[in-house]
């Protein structure tokens, strides 16, 4: 029996009755992560956009800070600052879920059967959402 035929056999033997399961602990962080891209679609027009575009005209009798600021939004500053804070959450939330469907699958594959909601098991401790953050 060749490599690949051992592990195609014992990975249906282990998702046996589990398919469903298995197919949704997957895509919880795929959508958790789809969400999380939308959002950063929207927000820096809602959040950035518009109210930079409010902002009055450089002109030479403005104080140096409203400079500042308009030369900032001008240049994407807020952007990047609003990507920075993105990169920055979706790694502190896509972290201990992914994760946790890797421990879910391995629990499953060990024989031992866990609810679905085990896919959130880094974020049920302050020490477990830690180690499941410092890990990744």
């Amino acid at each position: 029996m060749t490599l690949f035929s051992m592990l195609k056999r014992n990975s249906k033997l282990a998702l046996k009755g589990n398919w469903g399961r298995a197919v949704m602990a997957t895509m919880i962080p795929v959508l958790i992560n789809l969400l999380l891209a939308v959002l950063l679609q929207v927000l820096p027009s809602v959040l950035v956009t518009i109210p930079m575009s409010r902002l009055p005209t450089v002109e030479p009798n403005q104080t140096e800070i409203m400079r500042f600021l308009s030369a900032f939004a001008q240049a994407g500053g807020p952007r990047l600052i609003l990507l920075c804070v993105f990169i920055a959450l979706s790694w502190l939330v896509f972290a201990p879920i992914q994760l946790g469907t890797v421990r879910w699958f391995y629990c499953l594959v060990h024989g031992r059967s866990l609810p679905l909601g085990e896919v959130f098991y880094f974020f049920e401790r302050f020490r477990a959402y830690r180690r499941g953050v410092w890990y990744q």
